[in-house]
C-alpha cells in the first residue's frame, strides 16, 4: 500500500508493509517526508490484528508534523 500526500508544504509518502517476527504478523507503517538535506521516517509498528484499529492516532500524529528552522 502506498500513498502520497502534502504534509509540512513538501510532498510525503505513506507506505505499509506487511512482516513476520519471531511468528508473530506484523504491519509496518512509514511515513516519509525529506525537507532540504534531512529525510524524517516516522514509523508505526503493531501486531496486524491491532493495526487499523490504532491507524487513526497515528494519522493524528503525523498530521501534526511541523519541521522549522531548516
Amino acid at each position: 500500500d502506498e500513498q502520497q500526500l502534502r504534509l509540512a508544504d513538501r510532498e510525503a509518502l505513506i507506505r505499509i508493509w506487511q512482516a513476520s517476527l519471531d511468528g508473530v504478523s506484523l504491519q509496518l507503517g512509514a511515513l516519509i517526508l525529506k525537507r532540504n538535506d534531512c529525510i524524517y521516517d516516522v514509523l508505526y509498528i503493531a501486531p496486524e490484528a491491532s493495526f487499523e484499529r490504532n491507524w487513526a492516532e497515528f494519522e493524528r500524529v503525523f498530521q501534526g508534523f511541523q519541521v522549522e528552522g531548516i
